[in-house]
């Protein structure tokens, strides 16, 4: 076998040889940041696994472009897996398609429970009620019984609503508020207000990233003196930066 290309985020090529032996074929989605550097290098290194590309779906794209990048891996590429993608809206959007080609996906996001599709479906980081239990523990020992939820609009936001809601009730903590912000949105400060005038004695954010400052910032700005939470999706360098 030849020299194949194989296509990465920066629209680079690098030629890559293979062994004659059979492999299965793999497609890895990333943003081609340093942990997804090292995450290249395992089944780069595999004598069982062919990488044939390196996309970026990522979540920085609208959803109906990732679904349409899904279904070109499947119908063009005859791909075996899709990896991908990392955040909850663009990483939902594959599944279906995943499902109706028979193609496993290894999702980098908590996506929501698919009903019928979850036999092809594989996620790396924990669910929302995984992580749900946690925050609810940690708020029984600081005395927390109330909550405002401020997130966002979309699955990622929805699904820990749906998931800590009952979770926190059935420990005797009550969301008493819940507001919604999008993505893209550079201001909270009417939700932030409604928020503070109900007076919870904790507020949980759920946004990712440096996308998550900012709804911080609004409730702190607003003179919340309460808990200020924040999910696994938040923890990053660039959170550190922004906020």
């Amino acid at each position: 076998r030849g020299s194949p290309r194989i296509r990465h985020a920066g629209e680079a090529c690098i030629p890559y040889t293979l062994p004659l032996m059979e492999r299965r074929k793999i497609l890895l989605d990333a943003d081609v940041g340093i942990d997804d550097a090292i995450a290249m290098l395992h089944p780069a290194g595999r004598s069982d696994v062919e990488l044939i590309a390196v996309g970026s779906i990522h979540g920085n794209i609208p959803s109906d472009l990732a679904a349409a990048n899904a279904r070109r891996f499947v119908t063009e590429d005859k791909v075996d897996v899709i990896f991908g993608a990392n955040l909850t809206p663009t990483s939902a959007a594959i599944t279906p398609i995943a499902f109706d080609a028979k193609t496993a996906q290894v999702s980098g996001a908590p996506v929501p429970p698919q009903g019928d599709k979850e036999s092809i479906i594989f996620r790396l980081p924990q669910g929302f009620k995984v992580m749900s239990h946690a925050v609810v523990e940690h708020m029984k020992k600081q005395g927390v019984k109330t909550v405002g939820f401020l997130g966002y609009t979309d699955a990622y936001g929805e699904g820990w609503l749906k998931d800590f809601t009952p979770i926190a009730e059935k420990a005797g903590i009550k969301v008493i508020a819940a507001e919604r912000f999008a993505r893209t949105d550079t201001s909270v400060t009417a939700q932030a207000l409604k928020l503070v005038a109900a007076n919870p004695d904790a507020m949980l954010i759920v946004a990712s990233g440096s996308g998550a400052a900012m709804p911080h910032k609004g409730i702190v700005e607003r003179n919340f003196k309460g808990k200020i939470y924040q999910t696994h999706g938040a923890a990053s360098k660039d959170l550190m930066r922004v906020g």
